[in-house]
Parts: structure tokens; C-alpha cells; sequence
């Protein structure tokens, strides 16, 4: 009898202890219902037209005149040295300004996507999607015509500062040409009697003093 009931309280035990061990039975998570989709208001943002035709025309424009700048008349080197530095200065004011355009053209593009990215979750997350990945976001964010036409503008702002650097370069070099070939002409002026004898006379007409002569005596001009 006592072997018995040992027996039962053991079975007692046993049974008290696996109710414990089972876990209690999980509650089922109700179902999602998608939010409505909430537009994340982009009216701010700037409005950036399509540039393509603009850019090429630009483009021409920007050769045309650097080809009126670049050109040396060898005729003419003095008139060349004034205006050099001239243009050096107006290329480098064009190409300060193309840097600024593409600085806000970028910050633009910049924040443009921002708002979008926030949009593209709240679509995805209507449509029953709870967890929307990046990639999925990127998709939507890099297919709208918005943030396209916002990423054209700023590349073409970048091709366009390219340009004028490229334009300010091509003057600078200029500049340095001009300076060997006045050298080489003075050089060449030095070795011919009939140039050196012309430049004499031009200076005397002008009332500049000769080459060489000696300023301490009157007579000697």
C-alpha cells in the first residue's frame, strides 16, 4: 500500500512537473492592416527642368569663344599680353560659377531623395509590404521621374564646371606661350641689325631713352 502510494506521488510529481515545462500556448499576432498611404508633402522641394538640350548648347557656345580668346596673332603680342590677363580673370569667374551651380545642383538632388526615400516607405507600407527593404525603396526612389530629372541636372552642372576649368586651363597656357614668344622674338630682335635698328627708332619716336645708352649724360640718348 505504501509502495503504491510512492508510486502515485511520483506520478504526481512528474505530471506537476511537465505542466510547468510547457510553455503557454502563443497568442496569434493579429493581422496587419496596412496604414493609408500618407504622401510625404515634396512641394518644397525645387523644381529642376530637363537640361539636356541646354548643356549641348552651352557647350558650343563656351568652344566658340574660347577659340576667339585662345588665338595668338603673332603680329600683335602686345595687344595679347594686355588682354590675356582679361580673359584669364572672365574664365575663372565663369568657372567659379559653374562650381557654385553644381554645388546646389548636387544639394539639391541631395535632398530631393531624402523626401522621396520617406515617401517610397510610406507607399510600400500600404500596399502590405510591414518591412520594406532598402533595395526596395531604392527601386521606387531611383525610378521616379522627380529624383531622375533632379540627378540629369546635376550631372550636367558637373560636365559644365569640367568645361570652364578646362576653358581657364587652355587660357593660363596661353599665357605662358605668350611670354616664350616674346622671349624668342626679343632674342631674334637682338641677332638682326635691321630689327634692333627698327625698335631703336620706335623708342626714340616714342621719347623713351636707347637701349644702352648712358641716362647720366645728355648727349647720349
Amino acid at each position: 500500500m505504501l509502495e503504491a502510494n510512492t508510486q502515485q506521488d511520483h506520478e504526481d510529481n512528474a505530471e506537476e512537473k511537465a505542466k510547468r515545462k510547457r510553455k503557454p500556448p502563443k497568442e496569434e499576432d493579429p493581422p496587419f492592416v496596412p496604414p493609408a498611404y500618407d504622401p510625404v508633402d515634396t512641394s518644397d522641394a525645387p523644381e529642376i527642368a530637363e537640361a539636356e538640350d541646354d548643356l549641348e548648347t552651352k557647350i558650343v557656345e563656351e568652344e566658340i569663344d574660347l577659340r576667339a580668346r585662345i588665338a595668338i596673332d603673332p603680329a600683335a603680342l602686345e595687344e595679347e599680353f594686355v588682354t590675356c590677363s582679361g580673359h584669364i580673370a572672365y574664365a575663372a569667374g565663369r568657372h567659379a560659377r559653374a562650381v557654385s551651380a553644381h554645388l546646389t545642383a548636387k544639394a539639391r538632388a541631395k535632398r530631393l531623395r531624402a523626401l522621396l526615400y520617406a515617401d517610397a516607405r510610406n507607399w510600400l507600407v500600404s500596399q502590405g509590404i510591414r518591412k520594406p527593404t532598402v533595395s526596395d525603396i531604392d527601386a521606387r526612389v531611383e525610378t521616379d521621374p522627380r529624383y531622375l530629372s533632379a540627378q540629369a541636372a546635376e550631372d550636367n552642372a558637373e560636365a559644365f564646371e569640367i568645361l570652364t576649368k578646362g576653358n581657364l586651363t587652355a587660357l593660363v597656357v596661353k599665357k605662358d606661350m605668350l611670354v616664350q614668344l616674346g622671349a624668342n622674338y626679343r632674342a631674334e630682335g637682338e641677332r638682326d641689325p635691321y630689327i634692333r635698328s627698327d625698335r631703336i627708332a620706335g623708342r626714340m619716336a616714342r621719347g623713351a631713352p636707347r637701349l644702352g645708352a648712358n641716362l647720366d649724360d645728355p648727349d647720349d640718348g
